[in-house]
């Protein structure tokens, strides 16, 4: 009995001796930490290197002066191209690709405004690009050297292993947004920063989140060497299945030229669509309000994107845009030319809200054809007319006066600003008239008016 008893008694013991150990710490020397710790990975010095090489090249202030500017020297770009063939994973973020466009358009208008041509050098498999700004006229040309230095620098920071071409990328079926007119299989695809341990988990990546650095190297394939930027559509940023172009016009500060020159070479190729019948006058299909899987068809001066895009290019200009025969020509197109095709096939006619504001349809059981027409020609007009040049009951005719560019006159021809038409005056009942300088009017009538003798 007494040998069971202290049987018992050790067993009890020994249980308790056991259970005292499982809830002791774990050995101060244990390498597992705690929940709250967060683990360190050593930083890979390489990266550190390309990343310093990177935020000195953001943070150099560029401006216009008599001393030369250079992007790169050869002998940098080598040295960048070296670390960054080096890296284990790509380092460029969204916020990267964007300041280094913001810095790219810094430096090559200061390059334009000091009349110093921009050069980068040959590094590697990227071919050498030369581009003298002083000799551009056009938008086009500056947008394009812009390009091809954007194209080159995000490519030049971006390791050999992570560059995928848009026939890599879209082979199942979808194909991301991309500038107009440009094939999404062209694109040299760059994945944005991440933990990658190989290159198929960085396409995966870009598929999964929709999401990369794209350029678009027009004149070049996967097998062409050397890679060539000299010529490339705008670079943009792939954002879950969103696409943002990299424009050098956005890049620009509010007050340079280049803005103006942009949105006045975009205000004219859109204006093109509504004067003198150069462009027919779109019919789409819409869906009825109230009944929302009904579709109908109706009129549109502009589709939806180019009526924001006209109102955002003129918002950018400093001075009106709009000349006297441009509103004759907006007249003609909406009304005497319109005339015949509204009279067979009477649709509503449909003004795209812009910055936010609702669609107006202009309905023919509801109008007449004239009201009609001077409501789109209204629309029209104010789209082109910068807000900063509307005025509200400027003379004695109540309504909203649009002001018109200056007239051209050759040299030693008489001339007075005030007995010209200075503004295109609209009344709250959209009458239309043109007016000078001292509020004398002048109606516009349509073409089936009788126009007085």
């Amino acid at each position: 009995m007494n040998v069971k008893k202290r049987l018992c008694s050790g067993l009890l013991l020994l249980l308790c001796v056991l259970l005292a150990a499982c809830a002791a710490p774990l050995p101060e020397e244990s390498s597992a930490p705690e929940e709250s710790e967060e683990i360190s990975l050593p930083e890979d010095p390489n990266a550190k290197a390309v990343r310093a090489e990177l935020e000195e090249l953001l943070e150099t202030e560029w401006s216009a002066g008599d001393e030369p500017l250079e992007w790169l020297t050869a002998e940098r770009a080598e040295t960048i191209r070296e670390r960054v063939k080096k890296l284990k994973a790509p380092i460029l973020t969204e916020a990267d690709a964007t300041r280094i466009a913001e810095q790219a358009a810094a430096f090559y208008l200061a390059a334009w405004e000091g009349k110093q041509p921009m050069s980068l050098p040959a590094c590697g498999l990227l071919a050498a690009i030369q581009r003298d700004a002083e000799r551009f006229f056009h938008y086009a040309e500056h947008a394009e050297a812009y390009n091809a230095l954007l194209a080159y620098t995000l490519y030049l920071f971006t390791p050999p292993d992570y560059l995928f071409w848009g026939s890599e990328v879209w082979v199942e079926g979808w194909f991301a947004s991309t500038p107009s007119g440009v094939d999404p299989s062209v694109a040299l695809c760059l994945p944005f920063a991440g933990d990658y341990t190989s290159r198929s988990e960085a396409l995966t990546a870009i598929r999964e989140r929709q999401s990369c650095i794209r350029l678009y190297p027009m004149s070049i394939s996967s097998g062409e060497r050397p890679l060539d930027f000299s010529y490339c559509a705008v670079s943009d940023l792939l954002q879950e299945g969103g696409c943002t172009a990299l424009e050098l016009c956005m890049m620009a500060e509010e007050d340079n030229p280049i803005r103006i020159l942009w949105a006045t070479e975009g205000l004219e190729t859109l204006l093109d669509r509504c004067t003198y019948s150069t462009h027919d006058i779109p019919m789409v299909w819409v869906y009825d309000n109230v009944y929302a899987s009904v579709p109908s068809r109706v009129y549109v001066p502009f589709e939806s994107e180019d009526a924001q895009t006209v109102r955002d290019m003129t918002e950018l200009r400093s001075s009106p845009f709009l000349w006297e025969e441009d509103v004759l020509g907006i007249l003609e197109t909406f009304h005497e030319d319109a005339f015949g095709i509204w009279f067979v096939v009477d649709l509503p006619f449909l003004l795209p809200g812009v910055d936010g504001a609702e669609n107006v349809q202009l309905s023919p059981e509801e109008m007449t054809m004239n009201q009609r027409s001077r409501r789109i020609i209204a629309y029209t007009v104010e789209l082109f007319t910068p807000s900063a040049y509307r005025y509200t009951n400027l003379f004695d005719r109540p309504g909203t006066y649009y002001k018109l560019a200056g007239r051209e006159v050759p040299p030693g021809t008489y001339y007075d600003p005030e007995k010209e038409p200075s503004y295109v005056l609209v009344t709250e009942d959209y009458e239309l008239y043109l007016a000078d300088g001292e509020g004398n009017l002048r109606p516009l009538y349509l073409a089936e008016e009788v126009t007085p003798a």
